[in-house]
């Protein structure tokens, strides 16, 4: 029975840290005045700064300069730490600690926002340390990368779009119309004359290709669009230039859905299409 218990302890153990936290965005909100309304002083009367750190469904534990926690629902911590403060330890029961170093000092009397996410890893038993990425406008982003499965219509089209990067990013999409056309063929007699008729079943195909950008507006919101160009020759697909505008949302981390708007426009016609894409997604710090 003890050899059992243990058991369970070392898997429960293993299991725990198999699991690690990241910083998915870390920002000052200079709009909150949160840290004014609701101030917190430490021993020597100065005002502290108040870090609202962000993940649902775990329990968390803070270290360092902390001078007082308060969970306010909905997976929101605030963390009041001393002005000046640059390290910040955060930690669970589930998953192995995250020291997370600031790039610049917290100042007193301002808000900021820590958004975290947490990853099933290799990295067992491993204190990790994540490094923010800073951007020029002070946002700091991991490198988002991404791949859906894309269906248009009312054309039929299946595809594939992949790409990646922090605020700024690529992507790159290939797809394939199909659609089906139903035409009558006559045989004739020797007079001229419609000696029987057949209905004959054909498919139309034509292929896109895409290249486009990405702007990240916040941790789950992402713009997209790009141009590219549609091979094909009927009437019903005419190939041309074609513009691709559209959003793409992350889901719970690591899922991807995607909505555009895709316009085909060529010297035989011009037709547009709704393009949704559903994949997923993946963060690296590198």
């Amino acid at each position: 029975m003890g050899l059992i218990l243990l058991a369970i302890m070392l898997i429960a153990s293993a299991s725990s840290h198999a699991q690690r936290l990241s910083v998915r965005q870390f920002e000052h909100d200079a709009v909150a005045t949160d840290a004014v309304k609701f101030p917190v002083r430490d021993a020597n009367g100065q005002p502290a700064a108040l870090l609202k750190v962000r993940l649902e469904h775990f329990a968390l534990c803070f270290e360092g300069n902390v001078l007082k926690t308060e969970y306010k629902g909905s997976g929101e911590y605030w963390v009041y730490m001393s002005a000046g403060s640059r390290f910040l330890t955060i930690s669970s029961t589930l998953t192995a600690p995250l020291e997370y170093e600031f790039e610049q000092p917290l100042q007193g009397n301002r808000t900021y926002i820590l958004q975290l996410r947490y990853h099933t890893s290799g990295d067992s038993f491993k204190v990790l340390k994540a490094q923010p990425r800073a951007t020029t406008d002070g946002y700091k982003w991991p490198r988002r990368s991404f791949i859906t499965f894309d269906y248009a219509f009312p054309n039929s089209a299946f595809g594939l779009t992949f790409g990646g990067g922090k605020k700024w990013g690529y992507l790159f999409g290939m797809a394939i119309g199909v659609k089906g056309q139903q035409t009558m063929v006559y045989d004739y007699w020797t007079d001229g004359s419609i000696m029987r008729e057949n209905q004959k079943f054909d498919f139309l195909y034509n292929y896109h290709f895409l290249f486009g950008i990405t702007r990240r507006l916040n941790a789950d919101c992402i713009l997209r669009g790009g141009l590219g160009f549609a091979l094909g020759g009927s009437e019903e697909f005419p190939g041309g230039m074609l513009l691709d505008l559209g959003v793409m949302m992350d889901v719970h981390n690591v899922g991807v859905i995607s909505l555009s708007y895709e316009l085909v426009n060529g010297e035989k016609g011009s037709y547009s299409m709704l393009k949704l894409g559903i994949g997923f997604g993946w963060d690296s710090y590198f």
